[in-house]
């Protein structure tokens, strides 16, 4: 098997298989949504349905989503869809909320979740013109944040994309330099998913020992934000979702104290790119914490190594969506 479409299909029942690929072939399709009277003329059509009216769509007695419908008007939208020049795009999508309930406690992200967990792939439909939608095609599921509720997708994935591309486990280099990929500026979408997937407990970070080093080296040993400068309290922390060794570069990467970081997963702490200063969360006014707003962060003398102001710019945004909650 050389597509990860191929690897995937063989994990899934036959008529989810048969849905896969058949959203996988009709990808960048524009036009109706596949409902069932726009699909008489259509042949080999999965028998399930194959989309929700918005949002996310489990078919019935399933575990799985099986898509995504976004809208003009909806809380799916939100404007959180960025298409590259190469085709590739991730997408912050917000949970469902309704009678069901909020976050986990929702069937729909719940089959979502599942997907996540279990590297399953969904189709994505985007609102164009009128009563259209571009078929994006599948994407994967790279994180569930219950914090503010947000699922992070990006794709596509076909038949052409190798299980090299998005699914490959590697070994770290043994090199006590930091290697060409922990100098990698390359977009976030282009990163190879190189975790290993455990079913039953979901992701084992690999080198997290080799991240944190080079990070330490590059930031001098010393705090981005903070300055203390004890290194059993300073850690490695991603900027974005991990993904494997290809996200652990500098660019998707900050020296913090360990407590920082903790506040910067937690979306309680995040970074204004227009200065790359601190900001903190209205939550921790009251707190000692709140003298960090504004505190002016002290970037790697390399500018190679710098973070990449864009992966800030997406943390920011559920740092403002936690702010909410």
């Amino acid at each position: 098997m050389d597509s990860v479409l191929q690897e995937v299909v063989s994990r899934v029942t036959p008529t989810h298989a048969d849905a896969l690929r058949w959203f996988a072939e009709r990808e960048g399709f524009e036009g109706k949504r596949p409902w069932p009277k726009n699909l008489v003329s259509e042949p080999n059509v999965p028998d399930v349905a194959l989309t929700a009216e918005r949002g996310i769509h489990v078919p019935r007695n399933w575990d799985y989503a099986l898509s995504v419908a976004l809208t003009k008007s909806s809380q799916y939208r939100d404007g959180d869809l960025e298409v590259q020049e190469d085709g590739t795009w991730v997408l912050m999508l917000r949970a469902h909320e309704g009678k069901d309930g909020v976050g986990l406690e929702s069937q729909w992200n719940r089959g979502l979740y599942q997907c996540f967990r279990q590297r399953i792939p969904v189709a994505v439909f985007m609102p164009v013109r009128g009563s259209n939608y571009r078929w994006l095609g599948l994407a994967f599921v790279d994180d569930y944040d219950d914090i503010t509720r947000t699922f992070l997708l990006h794709g596509p994935v076909n038949a052409e994309s190798s299980t090299e591309d998005w699914g490959t486990v590697v070994d770290l280099p043994s090199e006590s330099t930091a290697p060409a990929w922990f100098l990698d500026d390359s977009d976030p979408l282009m990163w190879r998913d190189e975790r290993l997937t455990r079913l039953s407990v979901g992701i084992a970070r690999e080198g997290q020992g080799r991240f944190r080093e080079l990070l330490l080296d590059a930031y001098g040993g010393a705090c981005a934000i903070t300055q203390y400068d004890a290194r059993p309290a300073l850690d490695g922390a991603h900027i974005l979702p991990f993904m494997g060794r290809p996200s652990d570069t500098a660019r998707n990467g900050l020296l913090l104290r360990s407590d920082i970081h903790r506040l910067f997963d937690r979306y309680l702490l995040a970074v204004d790119t227009s200065n790359m200063t601190a900001i903190v969360s209205s939550k921790l006014e009251r707190t000692r914490y709140s003298d960090l707003h504004g505190a002016e962060l002290v970037l790697p003398r390399d500018e190679r190594l710098w973070p990449s102001a864009r992966h800030l710019e997406m943390h920011r945004q559920r740092f403002a969506q936690a702010e909410q909650i």
